[in-house]
């Protein structure tokens, strides 16, 4: 026992170098090109110093509320920056390989080495790059691989309970949910089907109530309605770094070998159907092109929830064609060391390929523009409180502008965001609902050149132009008020 602890704690150790190593090497601190702050890394940011202020954001759709309040809690325990996301997400993914050693070892009491999806778990890229995030899949992944522990325990009730929460988390918990469904109704467990969808009903009633979204708008929030969403991101396979599937075919291979071992097993049909609801939708969603995003596009993060019982998965193939190849105790577990090396190079490899794909490199800033981003950052900020001005404005065709996006990052929690959908008509990023335009001072970010109109009411007044990271910065004013 106390083997198995030292061995499970050195691969803690190991992940979390790899996790300083990617954040270092990156320069994870900074906002840079790497994929770790993403745009939906930055949104959830600024919604989080917003939420202080504006609790309206704990009812966005766009959001879910028990991530964002797990992650207040860690803004008030360590300090509003980007370092607590991140050490939240170090936490949460650390805690999940412990509870997902236990899920190995119950799930198959006759695999030899429960230790497998602990590793292939650690070398993947994918779930090194979310525990560096500031999102909130290691949250989510920890509490479906935690539900999934109480199920294999026989503790129904908590684990109802447990999955019950991931759709507050993110909205992928309904495709577990539905996973859960399932085995319940198999295995006639009826009093604990209600309890699945307390959490979902509750917190889509309030938002309902309070902001009037509908109820299937607010529950099953997978396509992205905001007007300042590009069309053109990433669709698989056309465009996505070709080495990143390259590399991932070992991956694939002992998958396949472990459904064939496990086809049987009826203690895999929760892992089974978690990963198919899960990956499946994924699949079938991009091909169709449901989303107008394509949402199974360059965020290839978004698999990450099916990892751990991935690599359950690939534990079992592991084993199978390790009795039929290998005999010897020793070229055994040199066999298991071999593996986890190679994944590990693996791993980084695909970092880089991640760090390689286009979208990423368009949206890379340098060192100079860097320094002018935290510049302008702090005299816009100055600028707002000094004149009062609490509304921030811009095109949703700029919206997610690499340049735009980073400036509010440094803008104080009590300024409120605004998409302008037409004059006359903003998009509330903070209630995520088309509102008149209001009749308040605002600034206005715009491109370097970019004309744009504004109400007849309002005075347009330029305030800055910054050419090294092609913004400009106007005032709009009511008439009333200047007059």
């Amino acid at each position: 026992m106390k083997k198995k602890l030292y061995l499970l704690l050195a691969l803690l150790l190991v992940f979390l170098f790899f996790d300083w190593f990617v954040s270092d090497q990156s320069r994870a601190l900074k906002i840079d090109n790497n994929i770790l702050y993403s745009i939906d890394d930055i949104f959830r940011f600024c919604y989080l110093k917003a939420s202080f202020y504006h609790p309206v954001i704990y009812l966005n759709p766009n959001l879910k509320i028990l991530s964002m309040a797990i992650s207040s809690l860690f803004f008030m325990l360590f300090s509003a920056k980007m370092i607590s996301l991140r050490i939240m997400s170090s936490i949460f993914s650390a805690a999940t390989i412990a509870f997902l050693y236990k899920v190995a070892k119950m799930v198959n009491p006759e695999n030899k080495l429960p230790i497998l999806p602990v590793l292939f778990t650690l070398s993947s890229s994918v779930y090194l790059l979310v525990s560096v995030s500031t999102l909130a899949e290691s949250m989510f992944i920890f509490f479906l691989v935690v539900a999934a522990y109480l199920f294999y325990s026989q503790r129904y009730l908590l684990s109802v309970i447990t999955v019950s929460l991931l759709p507050a988390i993110r909205q992928e918990g309904v495709l577990f949910i539905a996973a859960w469904l399932i085995i319940l109704v198999r295995e006639q467990k009826w009093r604990y089907l209600p309890i699945l969808f307390v959490p979902s009903l509750l917190w889509s009633l309030a938002n309902v109530l309070l902001l009037q979204h509908s109820m299937v708008y607010t529950m099953f929030y997978f396509k992205h309605l905001s007007p300042n969403t590009p069309t053109n991101v990433l669709i698989l396979p056309s465009q996505l770094n070709k080495n990143i599937v390259i590399l991932s075919l070992p991956v694939i291979v002992l998958f396949v070998a472990g459904l064939f071992r496990e086809k049987y097993n009826k203690g895999h049909l929760l892992i089974f159907l978690c990963v198919l609801f899960h990956l499946g939708f994924l699949t079938i969603s991009n091909s169709i092109k449901l989303f107008k995003t394509g949402y199974l596009s360059y965020v290839i993060r978004l698999i990450a929830p099916s990892i751990p019982f991935v690599s359950i998965y690939m534990g079992s193939g592991f084993e199978f064609l390790a009795q039929r190849f290998i005999k010897d105790r020793r070229r055994m577990v040199a066999s298991v060391v071999l593996v986890f090396f190679a994944s590990t190079v693996l791993m980084l490899f695909r970092l880089q390929a991640f760090q390689d794909n286009p979208v990423i490199k368009e949206d890379s800033v340098n060192e100079k523009q860097i320094i002018a981003l935290k510049e302008t950052g702090i005299w816009l900020d100055g600028y707002m409180q000094q004149e009062k001005v609490n509304n921030l404005y811009v095109l949703g065709s700029a919206a997610t502008n690499k340049f735009v996006r980073r400036i509010w990052m440094e803008v104080s929690g009590r300024v409120r965001f605004y998409t302008v959908v037409e004059w006359k008509v903003l998009l509330d990023m903070f209630s995520f609902k088309r509102v008149p335009i209001i009749e308040e001072p605002a600034v206005f970010i715009c491109l370097n050149g970019e004309d744009f109109q504004y109400p007849d009411n309002f005075y347009k007044k330029r305030i800055g132009a910054f050419p090294e990271i092609h913004l400009d910065f106007y005032l709009l004013e009511p008439r009333e008020r200047v007059n």
